[in-house]
């Protein structure tokens, strides 16, 4: 036999004095065995094949945004319905800035993946994230982890242009067209989708752009928005972005920011509707903002507000500043009738401005955070008050400082914050946010909390998520 041959040879060369006499025992050992295992017809078995990897899918749209832009994220393959821990990573940029890399983390909050294994959420990106490759990483109780890349940086994909194409004269406008740091302006833009979320960005004269928020388009696929300029916006002409998310349309709207002690009345273009609140539809107790512009320097007007039964509230005479514009802030009356009001301006020089707002009286859904004052009706609501799995709902609170920077997030009805995210309240000290719910999203009751920093005034509010299907109590 091949076998014994080759086993006398290895036999012999083991006996030759070359190797230690353990190992020589251990070696004739092992032979023998082998020798027994063939003459009996029991080969040795191949370790068994190291199992494949499940197959798993994951994404993130959009895989490159602005800073403050909105991620929508899901992967596969996790275990059946178990919480999935969220957190990012941002690039090597973000630690050469901050000096630490454990400032450069973001917790995202917690997750449940479904009867799949599968999860969706959402995240906002810091509006001063850095530019650069982000990480997204995702794992389960198990140990099931993913990784998803993204990036932050200039949206070039879409390069500025100067009338983007299909834009046509009405689809947009600003008023006033042009003003000094820290003017309100009231822009609309048109087109978009039905209930389309519609992001804004603005474009100084030189410099990096600035990621300036999200609003829904209402179901004729407009959007109505007031930007407040910053009190340090640099002199010159400026453009607003506005792209809608899913139609992709997109609109320029150009604005000429003037210093105060150089504002020539030639620079703001004479606009007979140069009028604006703050809000077109509010409810008993909210405030409210308006101007009026394209009046004479220091030109004498009288203002008043006009309810639908003809009463008369908060009349008074102003004077215009250099710029030709007055503002005004007025808090709706606890009494305030439903219906159509007015703000009427009519100045000495023949200058007459009058808007049209409506007043409703409707449940906020509102719920009282414990060891805070008890919030008035219409200074927080939220809409609408409950909805499907993946439905956004928008909020606003009042109470805050004008411009006070506030901090809100959304907690799921276990109490995971599903993301978190800063915004400014308005110069009425109103913020507007909103929460959008992923695919996903566990039915219950959920909420929002939004705190100022300075006032530190806290505002809770909830809203139900209901499965498609399922009817109220």
């Amino acid at each position: 036999m091949k076998t014994a041959g080759l086993s006398h040879g290895v036999l012999r060369l083991l006996r030759s004095g070359m190797f230690p006499a353990p190992l020589i025992g251990a070696a004739i050992s092992a032979i023998i065995v082998i020798i027994v295992m063939v003459m009996i017809g029991i080969a040795p078995t191949a370790p068994p094949p190291v199992a494949a990897s499940e197959p798993f899918e994951q994404a993130v749209q959009p895989t490159r945004a602005a800073p403050g832009s909105v991620f929508a994220f899901f992967a596969t393959g996790f275990a059946e319905e178990t919480w999935v821990s969220l957190w990012v990573n941002a690039p090597p940029a973000c630690v050469q800035a901050r000096g630490s890399a454990e400032a450069c983390v973001y917790l995202a909050g917690e997750i449940r993946s479904n009867h799949q294994g599968r999860a969706d959420w959402t995240w906002v990106s810091p509006s001063d994230g850095a530019y650069g490759r982000w990480t997204m990483v995702a794992r389960d109780r198990s140990g099931i982890e993913r990784v998803i890349s993204f990036e932050l940086g200039p949206p070039e994909t879409f390069p500025l242009q100067e009338t983007p194409a299909g834009q046509r004269e009405g689809d947009i406008a600003i008023s006033p067209a042009a003003g000094a740091p820290g003017t309100s302006f009231a822009l609309f833009a048109s087109g978009y989708h039905g209930v389309e979320k519609v992001t804004f960005w603005g474009y100084p004269p030189t410099g990096p752009m600035r990621y300036l928020g999200s609003f829904g388009s209402n179901e004729h696929g407009r959007v109505d928005w007031t930007w407040e300029s910053p009190d340090d916006a640099m002199p010159g002409r400026w453009a607003i972005r506005a792209r809608g998310e899913t139609s992709h349309v997109e609109r320029i709207i150009y604005v000429e920011i003037i210093p105060d002690t150089a504002f020539p009345e030639e620079a703001h273009p004479r606009d007979p509707y140069d009028i604006a609140v703050s809000s077109a539809r509010s409810t008993p107790g909210s405030w409210l903002s308006f101007f009026a512009g394209n009046l004479s320097a220091w030109e004498r007007v009288e203002q008043w507000i006009v309810a639908p039964d003809g009463e008369e509230f908060q009349r008074r005479e102003m004077v215009a500043g250099q710029n030709g514009r007055i503002d005004v802030e007025w808090e709706v009356p606890e009494r305030a009738i439903p219906g159509t009001w007015a703000w009427v301006v009519q100045g000495t020089a023949g200058n007459t401005r009058r808007i049209t707002f409506e007043i409703v009286h409707e449940t906020t859904g509102q719920t009282d955070q414990p060891g805070q004052p008890e919030a008035r009706a219409g200074e927080r609501a939220v809409s609408p008050a409950e909805g499907r799995p993946g439905t956004t709902f928008a909020f606003f609170a009042s109470g805050f400082q004008r411009k006070e920077a506030v901090d809100y997030r959304c907690v799921d009805p276990t109490g995971a914050t599903i993301y978190r995210a800063s915004t400014r309240a308005n110069l009425a000290g109103r913020a507007d946010w909103e929460c959008a719910t992923p695919p996903n999203a566990i039915p219950g009751t959920w909420a929002t909390v939004i705190i100022g920093r300075k006032s530190h005034i806290q505002h809770e509010l909830s809203f139900t998520v209901r499965q498609e299907g399922e009817s109220g109590p």
